[in-house]
């Protein structure tokens, strides 16, 4: 009973202590997406603003931005760590449903276009 009562004195950990550890990537990108509320959130963030970018810049071609984000995706998913996995499959979810749509566009909206 007596156990229950003893107070406990709370450990407070410096944020920086991943550096040393060699965890330099997960201290960064655990900063980052808890501001965003999360790798899925984050990925679908920079995933939009890409598509974004290489939808204008291409002038309306979905090429581009397609292929940039299944590679990147595709790569990413298994080279960063498992808790921010989540990042590289919204990035690849993203490419692969914007390929959908310009094939769709391209095929099945104006089938005689091209």
């Amino acid at each position: 009973m007596f156990g229950l009562l003893q107070q406990t004195t709370p450990t407070v950990t410096n944020p920086l202590d991943g550096i040393s550890d060699g965890n330099l990537l997960e201290l960064l990108l655990g900063m980052l997406t808890a501001s965003f509320g999360g790798e899925a959130m984050f990925g679908v963030i920079v995933g939009g603003a890409t598509i974004l970018a290489f939808y204008l810049a291409g002038e309306g071609d979905l090429a581009a931005p397609t292929v940039l984000l299944v590679l990147a995706g595709g790569f990413l998913w298994p080279v960063l760590p498992g808790a921010y996995a989540g990042f590289g499959r919204s990035l690849l979810i993203l490419g692969l449903a914007s390929g959908f749509i310009a094939v769709g566009r391209r095929y099945v909206l104006d089938p005689g276009a091209r």
